[in-house]
C-alpha cells in the first residue's frame, strides 16, 4: 500500500499515461521509419524509371521499355498500418501489466482478476487469430498472465474461448447474453454452460464468475441495457440454481440494478435456488457432462 498512494483514486495514473505514451511513441517511429524505407525505392523508380527495353527487344509486345512505380495512399497505408498495430498491442500489454501492479499493490492475490475479451478480428481465420493472441500473451510477466481470464462476447462463440483458454491455461467467464448472440455448444443450457466454463476455474482463482445482460432497444446487437430485466434474471436463477457464482450485472444503471436484483430473489425466498450471498469457501461437485469437459493446463 505505500506504492499505490499516487494512483488510488485517479482515473488514470502517470505510470500508466507513460505506458501508453511511451508504447505510441515506438510504434509511431517504427511506422514513420518502415514507411519511409519501403517507399524510397518505390520514389526512385516514379521519378527515374527502370529501363528494360533490352529484355523486350526481340518481343512483338506493346509495352514501354522504363517501367515505373506509381505511390498511391494504399501504397501508404499498407506500410504504416502494421506499424500502429503493433503500437496497439504494446499499449494492450502495457495496460495489463500496469493492473497487476496495482493490484499487487493493494495487497490483493491472484484472484482478483483482469477480464479480457477475445474479439472477432480472426473470424475468417480463428487459428491464426489464436497463434497471434498466445504470442501476446506469452509477452505478459507471470503474474499478469494469471490475474487475465477470458470472456466471450457476440463476435466470439464460447466454444472458441474455450478452446483458447485450456490451450493458455486460463479460466473463461461464461457471458449469457452475448452467448445467445453468438451460440455454440449446443444442446447445452444456461447449467451446462456454467458449470463447462467452472472447469476452467481452479481454487487458487476465486470463486467462477459469470456475466449477465439483456439487449437495449434500438441499439446495435450486443449493446447492454440500461437496467436489469428481473424476469430474465429471474430465468437466469432459476436454471443457475445453486451453483456459487459471482454474478456480474452489465448494466447502466450500476448498483441500483444490483439491489433490484437482491430484493427479487429475496422475494422469493429460500427455495429460490440461487443463494444472495452464497459463501466464498463454497464450491459446487456437480460436473459439466461427460465429453463437453474442458480443464486447463
Amino acid at each position: 500500500m505505500a506504492h499505490a498512494g499516487p494512483i488510488i483514486g485517479m482515473p488514470f495514473s502517470w505510470e500508466g499515461t507513460a505506458f501508453f505514451v511511451e508504447a505510441v511513441a515506438i510504434g509511431l517511429f517504427g511506422s514513420i521509419v518502415g514507411t519511409i524505407l519501403a517507399l524510397l525505392p518505390a520514389d526512385w523508380l516514379q521519378v527515374h524509371g527502370w529501363d528494360l527495353g533490352y529484355l523486350f527487344a526481340n518481343s512483338s509486345l506493346m509495352l514501354n521499355n522504363v517501367i515505373r512505380a506509381e505511390i498511391t495512399p494504399v501504397a501508404f497505408v499498407i506500410g504504416f498500418i502494421p506499424g500502429l498495430l503493433a503500437n496497439v498491442v504494446g499499449a494492450a500489454i502495457a495496460e495489463l501489466e500496469y493492473h497487476d501492479r496495482l493490484l499487487t499493490a493493494l495487497g490483493l492475490d491472484e484472484s482478483h482478476k483482469t477480464v479480457l475479451h477475445v474479439g472477432g478480428g480472426g473470424a475468417a481465420e480463428p487459428d491464426a487469430a489464436d497463434d497471434r493472441f498466445a504470442a501476446g500473451f506469452e509477452r505478459l510477466s507471470e503474474g499478469a498472465r494469471r490475474r487475465l481470464v477470458l470472456e466471450n462476447d457476440e463476435r466470439r462463440p464460447l466454444s472458441g474461448v474455450l478452446a483458447l483458454a485450456g490451450r493458455l491455461g486460463v479460466p473463461v467467464v461464461l457471458d449469457v447474453f452475448h452467448h445467445r448472440l453468438a451460440p455454440s455448444l449446443a444442446p447445452l443450457g444456461v447449467r451446462g454452460l456454467v458449470l463447462l466454463a467452472g472447469e476452467t476455474w481452479s481454487p487458487r482463482d476465486g470463486r467462477q464468475e459469470v456475466h449477465f445482460s439483456t439487449q437495449e432497444p434500438g441499439r446495435r446487437p450486443g449493446a447492454h441495457a440500461s437496467t436489469i430485466d428481473l424476469e430474465a434474471f429471474a430465468r437466469f436463477a432459476e436454471e443457475a440454481g445453486d451453483l456459487p457464482l459471482d454474478c456480474i450485472l452489465e448494466v447502466k444503471d450500476k448498483e441500483r440494478s444490483v439491489l433490484r436484483a437482491r430484493e427479487s430473489l429475496r422475494r422469493r425466498g429460500p427455495d429460490a435456488g440461487v443463494p444472495v450471498s452464497p459463501p466464498r469457501s463454497r464450491r459446487s461437485r456437480e460436473r459439466a457432462p461427460r465429453g463437453q469437459r474442458r480443464r486447463t493446463a
